[in-house]
């Protein structure tokens, strides 16, 4: 059974082309698609009441409506059965930091496709993944308290870029 991904990306022609990306793969699926936080939103909590909720929500962090951390924090207060994913092309440390507390499972950089389906899959098999030139930033927001979800627990992922 394929891995079911839901995307949230604001920029339409970056959207249509990480679904085309990858749904190209064999162990991939994209089950869903938003341009804005509201509507990944309403959009997952639809799925997950039909008992179809994706296995992985991939966000950009600069959305129209709010952050893409928002609905990283939405996902966990709301316990969607869901892993989280950053795509974004915000490589400060205080973005890392904080998506990292915000309950996201792994954090890659947008402009090295070749790291994305790593990132992808190691984060829905449950671990971490972090893009390596990031990875100073993502240990130290994951060594303050993230609260008790065994999810946290002795995590490491790294890219090849």
């Amino acid at each position: 059974m394929p891995c079911r991904l839901f995307l949230v990306e604001d920029q339409e022609l970056v959207r249509s082309a990480m679904h085309a990306y990858f749904s190209a793969a064999d162990d991939l699926e994209v089950a869903g698609e938003a341009d804005t936080v509201g509507e990944g939103i309403h959009a997952i909590d639809a799925l997950v009441r039909q008992d179809a909720a994706p296995d992985l929500l991939i966000t950009d962090l600069a959305l129209p409506d709010a952050s893409g951390l928002e609905l990283i924090e939405h996902a966990r207060r709301a316990e969607w059965p869901i892993r989280c994913l950053v795509l974004s092309g915000r490589s400060e440390n205080q973005y890392v930091e904080a998506a990292r507390r915000a309950g996201a499972d792994g954090y890659v950089l947008k402009g090295n496709p070749n790291t994305y389906l790593a990132a992808v899959r190691t984060v829905a098999a449950g671990d971490a993944y972090c893009s390596d030139r990031l990875q100073a930033a993502w240990d130290r927001a994951s060594e303050q308290p993230l609260g008790t979800d065994p999810r946290h627990a002795g995590e490491s992922g790294r890219d090849a870029s």
